[in-house]
């Protein structure tokens, strides 16, 4: 091969790895924002309420939202008892959409702190979620049952 030959390939390898790729200039897909929890304390077997705003990221095609709502014991955790979870409207690109959650706490939750996750991502997709989170207290006696029902 030429001199010229391999400048040209050399050039263009080049370009390919300074370019940044489009998929990296790409905001990320869906990102949680504005959480609000009902309660900061909350006895075993009571409900809690979680309000927030899920964005879709400028220029991203128009999806739906999975919100997932889970119960973690430590900030770090990557598992946790799943409270709530559902699909919002579609939203397009530099949209948002809020949601609101209610659930019960299960009576068997542990007295402590925990901290309750809400994570955000596009439905039918494997994308790792955009989470935001907050630090709840459990106290130690549980709710009252319903109707004079015996727990068991």
């Amino acid at each position: 091969m030429s001199m010229r030959t391999y400048a040209a390939l050399g050039g263009t390898a080049l370009l390919m790895v300074a370019a940044p790729s489009a998929q990296a200039a790409m905001p990320a897909a869906f990102r949680i924002a504005d959480t609000k929890v009902s309660k900061k304390t909350v006895k075993p077997g009571g409900k809690l309420g979680l309000t927030g705003k899920v964005i879709n990221g400028e220029g991203r095609r128009a999806r739906r939202p999975r919100v997932t709502i889970s119960l973690r014991a430590t900030r770090s955790s990557k598992t946790g008892r799943r409270l709530a979870s559902g699909l919002l409207n579609r939203a397009s690109g530099g949209r948002s959409r809020r949601f609101t959650a209610r659930f019960t706490l299960a009576r068997s939750t542990a007295a402590g702190r925990y901290y309750l996750f809400a994570c955000v991502r596009p439905s039918a997709s494997k994308q790792r979620p955009s989470c935001a989170r907050h630090r709840i207290r459990v106290l130690g006696s549980p709710v009252p049952s319903p109707r004079g029902a015996s727990p068991g």
